[in-house]
């Protein structure tokens, strides 16, 4: 009892989501004005995963991955990270237009809007755009700025898997890594089929993946399968939350078998601090290229792109970014 009393408002929201993943074993908090105290050991040595453990993370990876994407978003909502620039983002779209030929007044899908930087630079060059993206702290801050800058854009909350819109739109572009997302090859692959299904017939796209070429070439640690074996090496860090730089070779796990990557990501603002074990699945040219054609999309180009410089010219040096430009099948 040491009558220090403090703000402990929070105190309960923390403890629920705490309890989502796990039981809470402590008992009841403190009452006011008592604090505890914890002694902890340090140099001890990582336990090793077993496969089995392996196995139920793996049960959860997507829940994982969202609740990773939901933490960076509300970590930083307007998302002012490097790559997410707004300069970036009204030269992406310029660019866009042009190769997708896009005229004012066409509907524009814009499926993983995240904050919706894209969305608003569509709806002030005059197109009817509509955002969707399933983190609400990104669509909250998406709406915002929309609101700020007197934008047209609308915003919806959903899932893009399960998402359908009244009636299809003339053009879509799903940027920055939504295909991916998922760790699970068939949940990327429906992802692309819902995205097609709300473009009508012959209607033009693009779509950006991270390069397995690029963090292949300079991951410091590398598996061919057996992920798990090597997860007390991985080092963790708050890149997600600070800089959403996934490609720092020294925190990336590259599975060269599955070419899934794996991160230690640590969250510590605006919910209970915690450390996910965060997978994504990185593609090269002719992998995003096929996937693209089995749902139906024609392929016009695949090429490796930087931010804020989606030339249109083949670059044949592996970069971070991989952009398909195509349409939608006239039989899809």
């Amino acid at each position: 009892q040491t009558d220090f009393h403090q703000d402990l408002s929070a105190v309960e929201e923390s403890l629920r989501e705490v309890t989502n993943s796990a039981p809470w074993l402590l008992g009841a908090p403190l009452p006011e004005g008592q604090e505890w105290l914890g002694v902890t050991f340090q140099n001890q040595r990582a336990a090793p995963w077993s496969e089995s453990e392996f196995l139920k993370f793996r049960e959860d990876m997507t829940k994982t991955a969202r609740e990773a994407y939901e933490r960076m978003a509300s970590a930083a909502p307007e998302q002012h990270h490097g790559w997410a620039n707004p300069n970036h983002a009204e030269k992406e779209v310029d660019l866009l237009i042009r190769e997708l030929n896009l005229t004012p007044g066409q509907s524009v899908l814009d499926f993983g809007c995240g904050s919706g930087r894209h969305s608003i630079c569509l709806a002030r060059r005059g197109f009817h755009v509509v955002g969707i993206d399933s983190s609400a702290s990104a669509i909250a801050a998406a709406r915002a700025r929309a609101k700020r800058e007197g934008s047209g854009a609308r915003f919806v909350a959903a899932d893009c898997l399960t998402w359908r819109p009244e009636k299809q739109f003339d053009a879509a572009i799903c940027l920055y890594d939504v295909v991916g997302s998922y760790p699970d090859d068939d949940l990327n692959q429906r992802l692309l089929e819902a995205l097609i299904a709300s473009v009508r017939p012959n209607g033009p796209l693009a779509l950006s993946v991270m390069s397995f070429d690029y963090i292949n070439q300079i991951a410091k640690l590398r598996c061919a399968g057996r992920p798990y074996a090597k997860f007390a090496a991985l080092p963790a860090s708050d890149t997600m939350q600070a800089s959403g730089n996934v490609f720092n070779p020294r925190f990336c796990l590259v599975d060269t078998t599955t070419r899934v990557v794996y991160r230690k990501e640590q969250f510590t603002i605006g919910h209970a601090p915690t450390e996910l074990i965060v997978p994504d699945r990185r593609y090269g040219l002719s992998e995003i290229a096929k996937m693209c054609k089995r749902a139906g999309i024609e392929v016009a180009s695949a090429r490796f792109v930087k931010a804020g410089s989606f030339r249109a010219t083949e670059n044949a040096k592996p970069t971070k970014e991989i952009l398909v430009v195509g349409r939608k099948g006239r039989l899809f």
